[in-house]
Formats: C-alpha cells, sequence, structure tokens
C-alpha cells in the first residue's frame, strides 16, 4: 500500500485504509469527494450506462431516427445533465499523483483538471448545451 502525507494533521495514513474511512474532506460547499469513495464509484458507474446510450444513441440521430419524441428529448437531458454534472465533480474530486499521493486540495484538483481534459471536456458539454 503508498502511504500518503496528510497535512491537515500532520500524520502518514494508508491511502486504502484513507478511503474506507472518509469519502471527503469537507462537507458543504467545499467539499472534496475521496477518489475511492462509494459515491464516486456509483456516479462512474452511471457513466458508462450513460456512455453506452451515448455510443447507440448519436448514429440515430445522425441517421433522424426518433428526433423529436418524448423519449428522444428524455435521452438527450438526461445525457445533457450526467455531462455536466461530470465536469463539476471531476473539479471536486481528489487524485492520487504518480508516487501514490493523494491529492484533496481544491487548487491543485483544478490545475490538474484544466491540465488534462478540461480543454476536452467543456467545449463539448457547451456545445451540447448551446445545440
Amino acid at each position: 500500500f503508498a502511504a500518503s502525507f496528510h497535512r491537515s494533521n500532520s500524520r502518514i495514513f494508508d491511502s486504502k485504509s484513507t478511503a474506507r474511512k472518509c469519502f471527503c474532506v469537507a462537507s458543504g460547499p467545499q467539499a472534496i469527494l475521496h477518489p475511492e469513495s462509494s459515491k464516486r464509484l456509483i456516479w462512474d458507474i452511471i457513466g458508462l450506462f450513460v456512455l453506452m446510450i451515448e455510443l447507440i444513441w448519436l448514429p440515430m440521430q445522425v441517421f433522424d431516427r426518433l428526433e423529436g419524441t418524448i423519449g428522444a428529448e428524455i435521452i438527450n437531458w438526461t445525457t445533457l445533465l450526467y455531462w455536466t454534472g461530470d465536469v463539476v465533480l471531476s473539479c471536486s474530486t481528489g487524485y492520487y499523483t504518480a508516487f501514490g499521493s493523494l491529492v484533496m486540495r481544491r487548487r491543485e484538483i483544478l490545475r490538474r483538471y484544466a491540465k488534462t481534459w478540461f480543454l476536452f471536456d467543456v467545449p463539448i458539454v457547451s456545445v451540447d448545451w448551446i445545440v
């Protein structure tokens, strides 16, 4: 198990046991989700189902199948809201460094997200909101 230094109380924690003991650092608007929390796992599993729906749904949109139906609207809004929520949740989920250290500080989480998936996620979600 990789050990990480948790600066808030200056002790060394085993990252696996920390994941089981807490799922966030704070409550309220400043909450940071632990990357191995059950809430994050459930969100990611839901994401797999949303992705499967998208893989089926996108070709159907190209060929104008089911466009304008209530079912189509429900699918469009559900997937749009999920991906929008995923952008927000990505800004609020800790991560592990290459050395196994757990990072739970919002500024570092935002910095990492800006350097990785932000440039991909935000334009796609923005276009979906506009269209």
